[in-house]
């Protein structure tokens, strides 16, 4: 289960009542995203304008403990960078002009993503995964430094390098990573390679149910793949005559070939 502390922070009475469901649904996890509602020390500069204090912090520990979940905790990403990057002491980290994500090639980086998890981990002192992030990113090598690493790994090569520095500075800390999958899904051919600590989440913007007559390579709109337009009905149907959206013929054959068993 997802809980977004950051668009709108919740009161603690919400979040008891949240986990009581959680509960009583069988949930034994929870995924709490703060970005700049978190009460940072080391870098105070990525707090925003709300912040829980830590002994509210502490007291959503003592409630998840109490309806029997676990929490896996996440700040700033790597990815969505815009609030982390919209900051001066962080700007130079940017992939692009646009500012949405870190720069993959920078070690600073790394640093960056480790330093937060090790502020996570005082406030979730049990916590064993830390999200990361890692979804979306429109530009990926964008910048003259990963341009050149193009050359040597490819993007997918570029990006599991990135994920795999992340992965052992994280085991130093006594925590694994965790990630979304859609950027190792549109580039998977340096994915034998991604460490095996990281937990991977799962997403897209369309599935329901157990089987749908289309495919989601990534989470965005113009990564859904068509299996059976016959199959598709209502809003699906008037969706699938856009340009953006490839039937099954177009499926690059890496691609197809990688993910056909599934």
């Amino acid at each position: 289960m997802q809980m977004e502390l950051h668009t709108t922070p919740l009161k603690l009475g919400s979040i008891q009542k949240t986990f009581e469901r959680l509960n009583k649904l069988g949930y034994n996890t929870v995924f709490l995203q703060y970005s700049d509602t978190c009460p940072f020390r080391r870098h105070k500069s990525l707090r925003g304008d709300f912040v829980y204090s830590r002994a509210q912090v502490r007291k959503i520990n003592d409630m998840a403990t109490e309806h029997g979940l676990n929490i896996i905790p996440s700040t700033h990403s790597f990815s969505h960078s815009d609030i982390l990057l919209n900051r001066n002491k962080y700007v130079h980290l940017a992939e692009s002009d646009a500012k949405s994500s870190l720069c993959l090639s920078n070690l600073e980086s790394v640093d960056l993503m480790a330093e937060l998890a090790e502020e996570l981990l005082e406030l979730h002192p049990r916590a064993e995964y830390i999200h990361i992030g890692g979804d979306e990113i429109a530009q990926v090598a964008a910048c003259p430094a990963c341009v050149s690493a193009l050359w040597k790994c490819g993007r997918s090569g570029l990006f599991v390098e990135f994920l795999n520095k992340v992965a052992d500075r994280f085991q130093a800390l006594g925590v694994s990573p965790a990630a979304w999958s859609d950027m190792l899904i549109r580039f998977p051919e340096s994915i034998d390679d991604l460490s095996r600590r990281f937990l991977i989440f799962y997403w897209d913007y369309w599935s329901s149910g157990e089987r749908q007559p289309f495919l989601t390579i990534g989470g965005g709109f113009g990564d859904m793949i068509v299996l059976d337009k016959s199959a598709i009905q209502g809003d699906f149907a008037v969706m699938v005559n856009f340009p953006s959206i490839r039937m099954l013929h177009d499926v690059p054959q890496g691609l197809a070939k990688l993910y056909r068993p599934y």
